[in-house]
C-alpha cells in the first residue's frame, strides 16, 4: 500500500514538473535578451506558478528520500528571494505537518524502526530541538525526520513551532540561491554554497563526536 501510494505521488510530481516546464517553455529561448527583461519574463507567469511550486514541495516531502531543494530553488528563480522564501517556508511547514499527521493517522512505519536518527535523538537532552535542526541539514531525509517525530510521541500541535524554526534557514538559503542563479550573482552563489557546506560539516562533526562518545561509553 505504501509503495503504491509513493508511485502515485511520483506520477503527480512528474505531471506537475511537466506542467511547470511547459508554462516556462518560452523562457528557455529568451536568454538572448538583456538580464532585466529575462528576470521580468520569468517572473510574469502569475499565481499558477505559486500553486504548482507549493504542491510540488508538499508532495515531494511525502516521498521518502526525494529532495525538495530543486523546487525551493525554482521558487527563488520564479518569485525572487523574499516571496520565494515565504513560499518555501509555507509549503515546507504544510508538507511536514501533513506528513506527520498521515504517519500518525495511518500508522505508517519506516523500513527500520531502529534508524540512526531516532537512536541519536533519544539520547539528546532536547530531542525536539535536535529534530528542528535536522530540517536544516539537506542530507537527512525529511520523511525520516517526520517519522521520528511521530515515533517519539510528539503531538503535531506542540511540535509545529519546531517545524517552522527548522525550515526557515534552509528555505531562505534555497530561495536566495535561486534568485542569485537567475541574476548570475556568482559571489552570492559561492557564499550560499559555503554556508550549506558548513552546515553539512557541522552535521558530520556531530555524527563523529556522537560515535566517539558511544564507543567510549561501551568500553
Amino acid at each position: 500500500m505504501k509503495n503504491k501510494f509513493t508511485k502515485i505521488l511520483i506520477i503527480i510530481i512528474l505531471l506537475l514538473i511537466a506542467l511547470f516546464i511547459w508554462r516556462h517553455r518560452g523562457d528557455f529561448s529568451s536568454f538572448h535578451i538583456n538580464q532585466k527583461q529575462l528576470v521580468e519574463k520569468i517572473r510574469s507567469h502569475g499565481p499558477v506558478d505559486i500553486i504548482i511550486l507549493v504542491a510540488l514541495i508538499i508532495i515531494v516531502i511525502m516521498v521518502p528520500g526525494a529532495p525538495t531543494a530543486p523546487f525551493e530553488i525554482a521558487s527563488g528563480i520564479v518569485l525572487g528571494p523574499i516571496f520565494g522564501s515565504v513560499l518555501n517556508v509555507t509549503a515546507a511547514v504544510l508538507g511536514n505537518a501533513l506528513l506527520i499527521w498521515i504517519i500518525s493517522k495511518f500508522k505508517i512505519s519506516n523500513s527500520s524502526d531502529k534508524n540512526k536518527i531516532l537512536g541519536k535523538l533519544e539520547n539528546m537532552n532536547n530531542p525536539k530541538m535536535g529534530l528542528s535542526i535536522a530540517y536544516m541539514i539537506p542530507v537527512i531525509p525529511t520523511f525520516l525526520i517526520d517519522y521520528t517525530v511521530d515515533k517519539l510521541g510528539y503531538s503535531l500541535k506542540k511540535f509545529l513551532p519546531y517545524i517552522v524554526i527548522g525550515n526557515i534557514p534552509i528555505s531562505i538559503l534555497y530561495a536566495v540561491g535561486g534568485d542569485a542563479i537567475l541574476e548570475k550573482n556568482y559571489k552570492k552563489i559561492i557564499v550560499l554554497l559555503a554556508i550549506i557546506l558548513i552546515i553539512l560539516g557541522l552535521f558530520l562533526l556531530f555524527n563523529k563526536l556522537y560515535k566517539q562518545e558511544r564507543s567510549e561509553n561501551n568500553e
